[in-house]
Order: structure tokens, then C-alpha cells, then sequence
């Protein structure tokens, strides 16, 4: 578990720490990213990182445990910025149905920014189809999010915010966008874009919440 001032930090800047063990993931993820897991071997990284091969078995068993300690990252991430946040109540009612979506919405933009975080779903992407090791992780961020949404939209309905439908059916709905997203952006014009993520989708993001929030309400 990294600690919660790393995480902030991520959400803009990447890794903070640059001891040895950092400066392996760090080149790892960029190799990763660029060339597949597969592609990879322990002995290129450490000739990238600049350390002898068992310097780097120090502080990872296996190359498949560099892989777990970088989608380590985001699931901390998730459940750090409210995943699995007994807050929620508070916050839907203090901000009102469009002010949590829109928050909620730039804190995902916000991680999204960070070149760390894009390389990481890259990673992710291109390992996702034959890669048991991300599969599970993929599972669990899924989860996570479909977890998180159903229970806000199950507030929603309970206070009365917006209409009684199925929250389950309105999280699917509303995480549908994001992932149709990540597909175009990191596996069909992956490094043909002209922007970052938030700069190619912010502003279809944004309709598709404006739908949605115009969709349920009881307005």
C-alpha cells in the first residue's frame, strides 16, 4: 500500500520516490508500454535502470512481480479517492446530483493527465486479452467502479434526487462511455493522437454526463 500523500501526488506527477526500487518501475512501465510485457526481459531493465540483474531481484522476485507492484497504483488510487467511501451520502447531498457527477468526473480526468497513469493503461490494454495477472486486476478495477456507482445511484434514488431506476443498469450506463474511451485512446489511435486523453474525450465525457444527469432526474 502506498501512502496517501504518494497518491495525491500521483494524480499529477507520477511516482514520487526515487530510490532503486522506484527507478524500476519507473523504467518498467515505460518499457512495458512500449514493448509488451512479454517483450521485456529482467536484464533489459536493469541495463535501463543501471543496476546488475541480481541488484534487481533485491527488490523483485520475479518480472511478474514488477507487473503487480505497478497496478498496484491505481487500485490504491481507486479506493483513495472514494471507491469505497462511506462519505458518499454526505457529499451527494451536499452537492446535488450534477455537482457529485462533475467532481467525480474530474477526479478522473485529473489521474487521467498524468503520463504515469496513460502508460499504465496502456500496459494494461495491450496485455488485457492473454495476460491472467492483469485480467484479475482488470476484474477488480471493474468491480471497484461498478461498485462504487451503484451504490451512489442507489443513494440517489433513496433521497429522492433522482428517478427510482435500476442503479445497477445506470452505473453500467454511465461507465459505458469511459470505456468505449479508453479503447479508442489507448488501443485504436494509441500514438496517433493529437492530444492526451482529456484533451480527445473531456468534452463528449461531459455530454455523456449531462445526459445522463438529465436522464434521471426527477426534474
Amino acid at each position: 500500500m502506498i501512502s496517501d500523500e504518494t497518491i495525491t501526488r500521483l494524480l499529477l506527477n507520477g511516482p514520487v520516490e526515487k530510490g532503486t526500487r522506484a527507478r524500476i518501475l519507473d523504467v518498467s512501465i515505460d518499457l512495458f508500454a512500449q514493448k509488451g510485457f512479454d517483450a521485456v526481459s529482467v536484464q533489459e531493465i536493469a541495463d535501463a535502470v543501471g543496476i546488475r540483474k541480481a541488484s534487481l531481484y533485491y527488490h523483485f522476485s520475479s518480472k511478474d512481480q514488477i507487473l503487480q507492484s505497478i497496478l498496484e497504483y491505481p487500485v490504491d488510487l481507486m479506493k483513495f479517492i472514494g471507491l469505497q467511501d462511506a462519505g458518499a451520502e454526505e457529499r451527494i447531498l451536499s452537492m446535488g446530483v450534477p455537482g457529485f457527477m462533475d467532481m467525480s468526473r474530474d477526479i478522473a480526468l485529473r489521474w487521467m493527465d498524468s503520463p504515469y497513469a496513460e502508460k499504465i493503461m496502456r500496459i494494461i490494454f495491450v496485455e488485457l486479452y492473454h495476460n491472467d495477472q492483469v485480467k484479475a486486476f482488470w476484474s477488480s478495477i471493474v468491480g471497484l467502479a461498478e461498485a462504487f456507482w451503484v451504490n451512489n445511484f442507489t443513494i440517489m434514488i433513496e433521497k429522492g434526487l433522482i428517478r427510482p431506476l435500476d442503479p445497477k443498469a445506470l452505473a453500467s450506463t454511465y461507465l459505458s462511455y469511459y470505456s468505449h474511451a479508453w479503447v479508442d485512446y489507448f488501443l485504436i489511435r494509441y500514438g496517433h493522437t493529437a492530444g492526451s486523453f482529456r484533451e480527445e474525450h473531456k468534452e463528449d465525457i461531459d455530454m455523456h454526463t449531462r445526459f445522463l444527469v438529465d436522464l434521471v432526474s426527477t426534474g
